[in-house]
């Protein structure tokens, strides 16, 4: 995946889609707004969200943690269990970028490793 970061995006303002090319400027604009911001992306499964902001922000930010579902076996498992994996989740993509190798216990700790990482 890290590898991939070096390619030109494949969507740009100019792509064929008008809802898509409007999305593009929307999250551009807010990336170069200055402030800090937060975006949320929600819809169906499989719909490209994950993709869209990969392919915007490749070479922007530092961090990226996509959510696991609640759909399948985790939508199962008790709320402690559930958190669990969403900690360990969590952990992973923060190790993917070269965060703290610790596993953070709670999402107090996950946060904080987070802000540490990104301090560096």
């Amino acid at each position: 995946m890290l590898q991939d970061r070096q390619q030109e995006p494949k969507l740009t303002e100019k792509s064929d889609d008008y809802r898509t090319r409007k999305e593009i400027k929307k999250l551009n604009a807010l990336y170069e707004s200055g402030s800090a911001e937060l975006i949320a992306l929600y819809g169906r499964r499989g719909v490209g969200k994950t993709f869209l902001v990969d392919e915007i922000f490749r070479d922007r930010i530092c961090f990226r943690h996509a959510g696991l579902s609640p759909i399948g076996s985790i939508a199962e498992k008790s709320g402690k269990n559930r958190m669990k994996d969403q900690l360990r989740h969590f952990h992973h993509s923060l190790k993917a970028f070269g965060g703290d190798s610790r596993k953070p216990e709670s999402w107090l700790e996950a946060f904080y490793a987070l802000e540490v990482f990104l301090s560096k």
